[in-house]
């Protein structure tokens, strides 16, 4: 049954792709982060829907002659446009020179591979307000709404419900890591909605998504939560509003929240004894050894976790070597931590492009708001979106430094959508001082044409 309606949908879904460019790149980021195969367990979960609506937009792309990168006034963000091409471009030699044994090396360089050719799309598709906020709507139902289910299963079990993650794609603290980056977007959306049962319907997946990532047992979840409230408090315009917010859902929370989590959650004042965090820091001196091996182009893709690799330098410090761990029984372990993943893969050069993506979100995100403080009336939108897409790297900053997240499409996209909001922003900007200019230019060229006239005469 599920499937026949998946399949109903797709259909659907092709329809409106074929017809316009726009939905069918809209729908390939969508199902990217939905993850469709997932809710799916037939002969519909084998269908590459990503690539089904990646090939109708690219077709649609180069059919409809959409290329036109200088028409679209890309230039303003050609510095990121360029970053995103170098680091395509340096993580396909890291995966051409990598350690032998990396099973999964081309793999996880033709998925960055997709992600980054997504997003330097992103500026020729999404050019207007607009589609701005079609995107960024799209973006959180595809993950806000397993929020929603997860959400809604703690409730029904009293807060017994554990929130594992997706399958196949992320584990609990991943799934929490994705949750946590869509509460500021779904909170600017609420707070721009103009109905009543919109913002209503915003609110509720707010709530949902807090309790889900409550329900994912996660300890990087609640110093995403803490990110969360400070961005909601520091940042956001609706300060009065939102602490009154905050408090609804702590004291909701305390209500269901079982015993075992205040538990866990206490674990991490005591974070130099467990066993879990040091032995992340553990993998994190590995890491690092590689990085010292390789400088330029590290060990490939997922190096750490090779066999081969883990053995070459199981009992190497690295730059570590002042913190105390205990030698790890595994062996090819995940590298725990966005900043030492992409060292050990890509080495110091892939760590200074890593680094200059997220600076260079922020640096549009200063731009953003250095734009609108001259013109909030017109984009005050932009204002808003700009400090919730602030809050989303900084959420994925903070608790990705324990997780082995470097390669997720999502913080990818985000960023890029930074600078194209800068892009849209400033485009507003310059259309709302045309007509004055254009008056002015007409004005002219009448006085001319009549001083012209009468001196013809």
């Amino acid at each position: 049954m599920r499937d026949a309606v998946v399949a109903l949908a797709l259909l659907g879904f092709i329809f409106f792709a074929v017809k316009n460019t726009f939905n069918a790149y809209v729908l390939w980021g969508w199902a990217g982060l939905a993850s469709l195969g997932t809710y799916v367990y037939g002969p519909m979960a084998s269908i590459p829907y990503v690539m089904l609506f990646a090939a109708i937009t690219l077709v649609s792309v180069v059919l409809r002659r959409q290329l036109d990168m200088t028409a679209q006034g890309i230039m303003p963000i050609g510095g990121l446009v360029l970053l995103l091409f170098l680091i395509c471009f340096h993580g396909f030699l890291c995966a051409l020179f990598a350690y032998a044994g990396t099973g999964r090396n081309w793999e996880m360089w033709g998925d960055m591979a997709k992600t980054i050719t997504f997003c330097l799309m992103m500026p020729l598709m999404v050019n207007s307000r607009a589609r701005v906020v079609v995107l960024v709507t799209a973006i959180v139902l595809a993950i806000g709404t397993r929020g929603i289910v997860d959400g809604a299963k703690s409730i029904v079990s009293l807060g017994a419900h554990n929130a594992s993650g997706i399958v196949g794609v992320a584990d609990n603290n991943h799934y929490a890591m994705m949750l946590l980056m869509m509460m500021p977007l779904v909170y600017t959306l609420f707070s721009h909605a103009s109905h009543r049962l919109v913002r209503l319907g915003w609110l509720g997946m707010l709530g949902f998504i807090a309790l889900a990532v409550v329900a994912t047992n996660s300890r990087g979840g609640l110093i995403g939560l803490t990110v969360f409230t400070a961005w909601m408090l520091l940042i956001s315009r609706h300060k009065v509003g939102g602490f009154f917010l905050i408090l609804a859902v702590v004291l909701v929370l305390s209500q269901i929240v079982p015993e075992s989590w205040y538990q866990r959650m206490e674990t991490i004042k005591e974070a130099n004894e467990d066993d879990s965090f040091m032995g992340r820091v553990a993998a994190w001196k590995i890491s690092s050894a590689i990085a010292l091996a390789h400088p330029i182009f590290g060990g490939g893709y997922r190096a750490i976790q090779s066999y081969e690799v883990w053995d070459r330098f199981k009992y190497s410090q690295g730059f570590m070597g002042f913190v105390e761990t205990p030698v790890l029984n595994s062996s090819a372990v995940a590298a725990h931590s966005i900043w030492f993943e992409v060292v050990a893969d890509q080495g110091f050069v892939g760590l200074g492009l890593f680094v200059l993506l997220i600076l260079s979100s922020l640096y549009y995100w200063r731009k953003v708001r250095l734009l609108a403080r001259k013109n909030m009336q017109q984009v005050h939108w932009a204002f808003d979106l700009a400090n919730a897409l602030a809050g989303c790297v900084a959420i994925y900053v903070i608790t990705g430094s324990a997780l082995s997240a470097a390669y997720f499409e999502l913080p990818y996209i985000l960023m890029m959508l930074m600078g194209v909001v800068y892009l849209v922003a400033l485009k507003e900007v310059k259309a709302s001082h045309l007509p004055a200019t254009a008056t002015a230019s007409s004005s002219s060229s009448s006085s001319n044409a009549r001083t012209a006239k009468r001196g013809a005469t």
